[in-house]
């Protein structure tokens, strides 16, 4: 009845809103007509005062009559509206006072579960008016469950319902042609799960996907169809559920089939007095035997290595026994708020666990089919991110599972309601921090906006530098720099959101300002500096990623410029940060700005003796033959200089610049190959040492002469040079 009244209600909205909108368009068209008029009226009076011809005249006076005519046609269509309006919101109190009358009942029966409200079951009387004539009380049943259906009917729009099924059905079958067509076998065990769900039961597992989309899209749908619905679901989730969970599952659906179908056939019942009740304690009795039968008892007989679902539902059947004991004795004794809430509460915690369940694993299969499809068609914007993008995926599935899960669970157990009126008033509670008002709810949009800005961004970035500009023919840089910039801006929209939706008032945010400024004049300088070189270093494009830097004796090669710092790859495989400011105000050398070519030098050495000529031919040689070497610029021999041991020479070549280390230690070898083939000599330093013998008088004249001191400036020089001859 709740969800009857509240599908009214809102209905009822959409009408007023639809309302309030044609009146202020009305209101729009009544002001134009009355600016129309007084222009008019002003040309009027200017044409009598200057003698215009009365035919003129006559016609402005007819046109300003039209004009009032219309607006009167307007003014009374707005009235129209306007006690349309009050009508629709009269209706709407009606529905809320509905609604209310409706909670506070399921409230009082809440207060009294605990109370018995009919006789024990033994001194009830069983009257036959209760139950003769059969054909009225099923007929009236048929009448007031159909008469919702019927309303819930108008409410669907079957031109975009049909449109949608039709497009679900494509897109099915989509899947499961082009997953056909890959080249996989039953080794794969992505392949395996696909072709028990897709390839064996196409038909039930669709089915059973578009009844679950149709809950979850309309829900305010009358309790009767859910059941009926439900039950379709159970009979889909029978074909193809045993064959990824195992034969056990077929026992779990069975039983969960037999009593949501017990369950439902209660509505019709309690059309029949107290026999409901009687009704009421035979399902608690099937419920019973059923559980204890084939879920306690049965799983005794089980093996202990069976699926997770299977061994969930072994917990569960010790739960559902406890639950329709309590339905049972609770019939016998009279209390049947208790037994009618815990009965349903068990037969729906099996139906709910099931098709959760089974919607989990056909939207894993869909996962799993669309990440092997994408595989095979070699995305260059997903090339190594399929398996995070499936992971993630599945991660988010099972999140959305758990919620839909305690979502009904909490409609079955007929508190979804009061808990969440409690969570919005605990949300929407506002707490004062000086002049500062923020809320749990607040707090909470923050954090989501902020998380879905950064998603958002993380997502442009892939799609922007890595599918879209990396086909044009920007310079190099440029496409980073335009990924930042809209990087930026979604950040900061983001933010001023987030804030927003956190009830910050923006207009505060100068005095913040001031104090960010006096924080930044004294300790976040540094901070603000490398953010600001982050800045330069983007749209003045100095270094790229990808670029190979030297700085401060660190080479390597840019991984990631970001706001702060950047990230360093050197060739011994370390990740070095470094502050963007010290890429911008130190010496920086990168060597692949403009190009990816460097120059590489080797100096080698031959004997004297050797032509040059001839060297010089071979070390040009060497180079041109080497298939690294680029042959523009060519490399060029040089002739340097005549050595103390040797004919030095240099060998120029530019070649691409991660082949630089290998190219030099090839062409290295390369002359060294070609001197051996050529008999021309490399040679190493060499020292003569000739020794001269004397004889002993002028051994001894020698060391007399260096024992004298000389006196004056004239004599040292004479000892030390000797006389003029």
């Amino acid at each position: 009845t709740y969800r009857a009244w509240n599908g009214y209600e809102s209905d009822l909205v959409k009408w007023k809103t639809f309302i309030n909108n044609r009146i202020a368009h009305i209101q729009n068209h009544i002001n134009e007509m009355e600016f129309n008029k007084r222009v008019w009226e002003l040309t009027m009076e200017e044409a009598a005062s200057a003698d215009t011809p009365a035919e003129l005249q006559a016609h402005i006076t007819e046109l300003i009559q039209e004009i009032k005519d219309v607006k009167m046609n307007f003014l009374s269509f707005r009235q129209k509206l306007i006690l349309m309006e009050d009508d629709i919101t009269e209706l709407i109190s009606i529905t809320d006072d509905v609604q209310e009358e409706v909670s506070q009942l399921q409230q009082h029966l809440r207060d009294n579960l605990f109370k018995a409200d009919k006789p024990v079951l033994w001194k009830v009387k069983f009257n036959s008016s209760e139950i003769i004539p059969v054909t009225p009380r099923i007929r009236k049943a048929w009448h007031e469950n159909a008469k919702t259906v019927t309303n819930f009917s108008k409410e669907v729009r079957y031109y975009y319902l049909l449109l949608a099924l039709v497009l679900v059905i494509l897109l099915y079958f989509f899947i499961i042609n082009r997953f056909r067509k890959l080249d996989l076998t039953d080794s794969d065990p992505h392949f395996v799960v696909v072709k028990r769900i897709f390839f064996d039961h196409p038909y039930s597992s669709l089915t059973f996907f578009i009844i679950v989309l149709f809950i979850i899209l309309f829900v305010n749908m009358p309790l009767i169809m859910i059941g009926i619905l439900g039950t379709v679901l159970l009979f889909c989730s029978l074909f193809f559920l045993p064959h990824v969970v195992g034969l056990q599952a077929k026992r779990i659906i069975n039983i969960a089939l037999v009593l949501y179908i017990l369950n439902l056939f209660e509505i019709l019942f309690w059309y029949f007095g107290n026999y409901a009740r009687i009704y009421v304690t035979a399902e608690s009795t099937v419920a019973l035997f059923l559980i204890y039968k084939y879920g306690i008892a049965g799983f005794k007989k089980w093996k202990k290595d069976v699926h997770s679902f299977v061994k969930l539902f072994r917990v569960l059947s010790t739960v559902l026994f406890l639950l329709f004991s309590i339905a049972f004795l609770s019939s016998l004794f009279g209390f049947m708020n208790l037994a009618v809430l815990t009965l349903k509460i068990g037969v729906k915690t099996v139906a709910i666990v099931v098709i959760i369940f089974s919607a989990y694993i056909i939207l894993r299969t869909i996962i799993l089919a669309v990440v092997e499809i994408g595989r095979s068609n070699d995305y260059r914007l997903m090339t190594n991110r399929w398996d995070k993008l499936e992971k993630r995926s599945i991660q988010l599935l099972k999140i959305l599972a758990v919620f839909f899960l305690i979502k009904f669970m909490f409609q079955t157990m007929e508190i979804y309601r009061p808990v969440m009126n409690w969570l919005r008033s605990f949300l929407e509670h506002e707490w004062e921090i000086g002049t500062l008002q923020i809320s749990i709810g607040g707090v909470l949009s923050l954090i989501l906006i902020l998380a879905i800005t950064f998603g958002i961004s993380s997502f442009i970035k892939i799609i922007i530098e890595d599918e879209i500009l990396v086909h044009t023919k920007l310079p190099k840089g440029v496409p980073a720099a335009i990924s930042v910039t809209i990087r930026y801006f979604i950040i900061t929209l983001g933010v001023l959101m987030a804030l927003g939706a956190a009830g910050i008032d923006l207009g505060k945010f100068g005095l913040l300002a001031g104090a960010l400024g006096v924080g930044i004049g004294i300790g976040l300088q540094n901070i603000v500096n490398n953010f600001i070189s982050g800045l330069i270093l983007v749209y003045e494009r100095p270094v790229n990623v990808g670029d190979t830097i030297e700085v401060e004796n660190l080479m390597g090669t840019v991984n990631r410029i970001g706001i702060r710092s950047s990230n360093v790859r050197t060739y011994d495989g370390a990740e070095v940060v470094v502050p963007n400011g010290n890429l911008i105000s130190n010496q920086l050398i990168n060597w692949t700005l403009s190009d990816n070519k460097r120059r590489v030098e080797l100096k080698v050495g031959t004997a004297y003796g050797t032509d040059p000529n001839v060297v010089l031919e071979l070390l040009k040689k060497v180079a041109m033959n080497h298939e690294d070497v680029l042959k523009t610029p060519e490399p060029r021999a040089l002739f340097e200089e005549f050595g103390d041991s040797s004919l030095n020479f240099r060998l120029l070549f530019w070649v691409p610049f991660e082949m630089g280390i290998g190219a030099k230690s090839d062409i290295a070898i390369g002359v060294y190959n070609i001197f051996e083939e050529n008999n021309i000599e490399i040679p190493f330093p060499q020292v003569d040492l000739h020794v001269k013998k004397e004889d002993e008088n002028q051994v001894k004249g020698s060391d007399a002469t260096s024992d004298k001191t000389p006196s004056d400036p004239i004599e040292a020089s004479e000892s030390e040079t000797g006389p003029d001859k």
